[in-house]
C-alpha cells in the first residue's frame, strides 16, 4: 500500500508529499472522495465575494475528524452517538486504561464516517495538560498520515 503524508497547517491549506505514485491524480481522487464543506473554526469565514469559505479534500476530512473528536456524544441531537467527547478524556486521570478507552472511542466513532475504509493506526499520548492524537487512515488503497491533533484543557 502506498503511503501519502499530508500536513494541514490550517484547514484551508493542504501541503502534501507523495511517495510511490502520482500526487496530482491522488489529489483529484482525494478531493472527490472527501468532498467539500464549509470551513468552521469557532466561526465561519466569509470570502471577499461574500460566500462562505469552503474546504475540500484532505482539509475537509481533517476538519470532519476534528469535529468528531471534540463533539460530546449526545450533543448532536439528530445523531446521538456522533462524537468522541475528547474533553472528558483530557480531564480524566492519566492511566493506560483511559488511553485505551480513548483510542477505542476514537476508532469506533471515526469508522462511522462512510468516507473512511479503515483506520490504519491511532496513537494517543499524554502531553503537558492534554493529549496528542495521531491518526493514519486507509482509503482507496492509500494510507493518509495526518499531522497530530493536540487538545489541552485550555483549548477545549
Amino acid at each position: 500500500m502506498t503511503t501519502y503524508t499530508y500536513t494541514v497547517n490550517s484547514p484551508t491549506t493542504v501541503g502534501g508529499t507523495a511517495s510511490g505514485g502520482a500526487a496530482g491524480s491522488l489529489d483529484a481522487e482525494i478531493r472527490r472522495l472527501f468532498g467539500t464543506d464549509i470551513y468552521f473554526d469557532n466561526d465561519y469565514l466569509i470570502t471577499n465575494k461574500g460566500d462562505f469559505q469552503l474546504l475540500e479534500g484532505v482539509a475537509n476530512l481533517r476538519q470532519a475528524i476534528y469535529h468528531r473528536l471534540i463533539t460530546r456524544p449526545g450533543e448532536y441531537k439528530f445523531v446521538p452517538d456522533y462524537g468522541v467527547g475528547i474533553a472528558t478524556y483530557v480531564k480524566r486521570k492519566r492511566t493506560n486504561s483511559n488511553l485505551d478507552s480513548m483510542e477505542n472511542a476514537i476508532r469506533t466513532n471515526l469508522l462511522r464516517d462512510s468516507r473512511l475504509s479503515a483506520i490504519s493506526k491511532i496513537v494517543v499520548e499524554y502531553i503537558n495538560g492534554g493529549v496528542k492524537i495521531a491518526i493514519s487512515i486507509a482509503v482507496a488503497g492509500k494510507t493518509l498520515l495526518f499531522r497530530p491533533y493536540e487538545f489541552t484543557k485550555e483549548t477545549l
